[in-house]
């Protein structure tokens, strides 16, 4: 049976699914565990991260790469080996298992504002890198 990669905080492997879910559906790209780990770094200041993980560069990579090891064994993230560069991207199931992490999030409001805020902080941050070519066009008058 698969293992559910979800503890009930807003830890690493939420940011990770976070960060693949929002350069897959809204960049239309997949991403490296170096993109996924840069990206996770930037918002681990919301984050539920244990002080052991936080031991340094090297070891926070370690620990978004287990976290991407969880959401692949799960099928949340799918890997691809393009032109000798492991890629990733999500299923269909890690957006259901997205909005499933958010309703586990429901009973107390202050986490459930947390992970809407982390959405939207990731949502800006893909769009700031990608630029105006996925923020909606004006209305042309």
């Amino acid at each position: 049976m698969t293992t559910v990669p979800f503890s009930g905080r807003l830890d690493l492997t939420v940011a990770t699914l976070l960060v693949a879910e929002r350069h897959t559906s809204l960049a239309n790209r997949s991403v490296t565990l170096a993109d996924l780990a840069a990206d996770v770094l930037e918002l681990v200041d919301d984050l539920d991260v244990a002080a052991e993980d936080m031991g340094g560069l090297r070891g926070f990579e370690a620990a978004v790469e287990s976290a991407l090891e969880a959401l692949i064994g799960a099928g949340w993230v799918r890997s691809r080996n393009y032109r000798g560069v492991i890629r990733h991207v999500t299923t269909e199931l890690g957006e259901d298992a997205l909005e499933w992490v958010r309703t586990r999030f429901a009973d107390d409001p202050a986490r459930l504002h947390a992970f809407d805020e982390l959405h939207d902080d990731v949502t800006e941050m893909v769009l700031e890198r990608f630029g105006e070519s996925l923020r909606d066009e004006p209305a042309v008058r």
